[in-house]
């Protein structure tokens, strides 16, 4: 492995006006917003000297033939990528050396501690299948809704009278609290994913970066729901949580959550059914789907045809 400064890579992306081509990477943010990242948010990820994000690019001479980047989540343990531009041959979507770059990307984050590494495509993306041919695999899909939801929602869907339940605002001390509706509300794959321990899952979380608002509601001293909501602009980013057992909860976070005026932007994975079907009855719409995949980082081999940039 040939390993070159993160100036020098930088410099090269300069001279040849890269990163050009496709991401096909969906960060979050990218599905909220409704737009790619765009080149200015590289330059500012690559000039400044993080720990938290690193560049793998593969050169022919001055030609970028690809790249991607990973930056941490919450924690060392757990990082995704955002920028995935795969090299093309002939006619074929991409070529072999694509596995190899999804590779080089995980072992780059695993040199910073990564354990896990996360990727989010399109479901009906050919990135699907090739990631899983390079090891990671996925673990749950998700629907895109958008749209301004109905002042008064209908909640057919959910078991429960849509009652009012107290929100709580979320302190710092609710952390182990959340962690465990987090588990009772989650299947057990997804949970093995994104963290069977409390420090993996605290890791993992994908936290807002903008103004967000964090509200739970109680039974004695056990958490049954979670609502949060994270603005981008006007646009209000919802997710819910709750116990399957309390349907009557989740009724009551959907009913608050409607409740909010100016338009909503949820990423719901597939196993929470009941929330997406009661969303779209009451006035926001599918816009996407995804597939989140993910990779265990093991051992730090990589190609010597790469060259790795470290922020």
């Amino acid at each position: 492995m040939t390993t070159s400064s993160r100036i020098g890579e930088i410099l090269k992306c300069l001279l040849v006006n890269a990163p050009g081509g496709v991401n096909l990477a969906v960060p979050a943010e990218t599905v909220h917003q409704s737009r790619p990242l765009g080149r200015s948010s590289f330059w500012r990820e690559s000039l400044a000297k993080r720990h938290d994000w690193t560049l793998v690019t593969e050169w022919d001479g001055l030609k970028l033939c690809g790249l991607a980047s990973a930056r941490m989540l919450s924690g060392p343990r757990a990082w995704r990528i955002d920028r995935l531009i795969l090299p093309r041959k002939n006619s074929q979507p991409f070529s072999n050396a694509g596995l190899e770059l999804l590779e080089a990307v995980a072992v780059a984050a695993g040199q910073h501690r990564a354990e896990r590494v996360f990727l989010r495509v399109p479901t009906d993306s050919p990135v699907v299948k090739l990631a899983q041919r390079s090891g990671y695999y996925p673990y749950y899909k998700e629907f895109h809704l958008k749209g301004q939801p109905a002042s008064q929602p209908d909640l057919y869907s959910l078991n429960g009278s849509g009652g009012k339940y107290s929100l709580v605002p979320l302190t710092p001390q609710d952390e182990l609290s959340l962690f465990q509706l987090h588990c009772a509300a989650t299947p057990q794959p997804v949970r093995a994913g994104s963290g069977l321990t409390l420090d993996q899952w605290r890791d993992a979380r994908e936290e807002p970066r903008y103004r967000f608002t964090e509200e739970a509601t109680w039974e004695g001293g056990r958490m049954t729901g979670c609502l949060a909501f994270d603005f981008h602009g006007r646009v209000g980013v919802g997710r819910v949580l709750h116990r399957p057992d309390h349907p009557e909860v989740l009724a009551s976070l959907l009913t608050a959550a409607c409740g909010r005026p100016g338009e909503q932007s949820w990423l719901v994975p597939d196993y929470q059914e009941p929330v997406v079907t009661t969303l779209l009855r009451n006035g926001l719409r599918e816009t996407g789907r995804y597939t989140m995949l993910i990779k265990t980082v093991a051992v730090p081999v990589v190609s010597r045809e790469y060259s790795m940039a470290e922020a």
